[in-house]
């Protein structure tokens, strides 16, 4: 066993068990990076990419050890997805500035469709290749799930929308494992999608009303 194997089965060493769900320092934290980068990112922190990259970065070896190569591309591609959306927040406003909360237009949004159909024949796959008992759930979820971090790197607020339909899609499969800790977390992760759409919609008002008004050319 070479010292990333120990590391990863060390992380990996089950705690206590929920229901059908052994619980490890690797979930544990997997969990607690996850809910910590949904929270950031319902008030509008640029600090949530932080715990979004850790979160997909964390894995990386995991899978690497598992020779889990479908959990291998997510994770790379979630990285450089919170690293380009951390830029876009920063730099991606009028000017170079930070960047506003917007609503997608609808061509934006008939691109989210189309990716989301191609992505989830792919990936379902890429699943179903690597032996996934689970790939006809997961293809289209992780599918949905990209088109909902290209929004939120946007920073659009229908990305709520998309992150709500993926946490809130897994539930009846954590509920017929008896997975109780991941439900717990995907169910408060998709409660806090709501809040984030509401709050994100105040937001895009009240910037709204504030706005200086354009005046017209004589």
């Amino acid at each position: 066993m070479n010292w990333l194997e120990h590391v990863v089965a060390s992380l990996n060493t089950v705690l206590f068990t929920v229901g059908n769900e052994p619980v490890s320092w690797a979930s544990l934290f997997g969990f607690g990076t996850s809910l910590a980068c949904v929270g950031l990112a319902v008030a509008s922190r640029v600090s949530n990419f932080a715990f979004g990259i850790v979160n997909a970065g964390f894995g990386i070896p995991l899978a690497m050890v598992g020779h889990n190569t479908p959990a291998l591309v997510e994770g790379g591609v979630f990285v450089v997805l919170g690293i380009v959306g951390w830029r876009l927040w920063l730099r991606g406003g009028p000017g170079g500035g930070r960047l506003p909360v917007g609503w997608a237009g609808n061509r934006v949004l008939v691109g989210c469709v189309v990716f989301v159909v191609l992505a989830a024949v792919g990936l379902t796959v890429l699943y179903m290749s690597s032996g996934n008992k689970y790939a006809l759930w997961n293809g289209p979820l992780v599918a949905v799930s990209l088109a909902a971090q290209y929004l939120l790197n946007t920073k659009k607020a229908q990305t709520w929308i998309l992150w709500a339909i993926t946490d809130l899609g897994y539930v009846p499969l954590l509920v017929m494992l008896d997975l109780r800790l991941s439900l717990v977390v995907y169910s408060v992760s998709g409660l806090l999608s709501v809040v984030g759409l509401r709050l994100w919609l105040m937001r895009i008002r009240s910037e709204q009303r504030t706005a200086p008004p354009v005046l017209a050319a004589h």
